[in-house]
């Protein structure tokens, strides 16, 4: 068995981006941050998410058969905190539009995903979420994203592309 604590330094070596994931509950809008997200597919459209066993919003995602992935910016860690407190104050004075599939979307988002619910996987301790992408827009040209590394949120600095060297092999 790996060492967790191990483990988990040497994944978080992996930059990656930050989403908010929302979804229509019986009380108006839940959500959830994650950086366990992921393309899938162009063909059809399809992308994932993972969500822990034991989240208070598991399955709100799963009786409303639809999501949005909105894709935060490197303003909106606020955002992605709000995302992580309790179940009860995650969408609290936000601003939500509605996308084609009914979940609901934040208007100040980088960019949305609007996905119907196409598969729930078990896998270890999480769900693997994976959505059918219906509808989605880049909101903000010009914003960079908001990233995280190494346990902490981080921004891009780069101001040119940087070359793309590939390795060897």
């Amino acid at each position: 068995m790996a060492d967790t604590r191990c483990l988990r330094d040497v994944l978080g070596r992996f930059v990656t981006g930050v989403v908010a994931v929302t979804a229509a509950g019986p009380d108006g809008p839940v959500g959830l941050t994650a950086n366990s997200f992921t393309s899938v597919s162009l063909n059809p459209p399809l992308v994932l998410f993972c969500v822990h066993r034991s989240s208070r919003v598991r399955q709100a995602f799963a009786q409303a058969g639809a999501f949005g992935v909105n894709i935060l910016d490197e303003s909106q860690e606020a955002v992605s905190r709000q995302f992580s407190r309790p179940a009860e104050e995650r969408a609290g004075g936000l601003t939500f539009h509605r996308g084609q599939t009914g979940a609901p979307l934040l208007t100040d988002a980088l960019a949305y995903l609007d996905c119907e619910l196409e598969e729930q996987i078990e896998a270890g301790d999480h769900i693997i979420v994976l959505g059918r992408v219906r509808d989605h827009e880049v909101q903000w040209e010009g914003r960079r994203p908001l990233a995280f590394f190494s346990g902490r949120y981080t921004r891009l600095h780069t101001e040119e592309p940087v070359p793309a060297n590939r390795p060897a092999g």
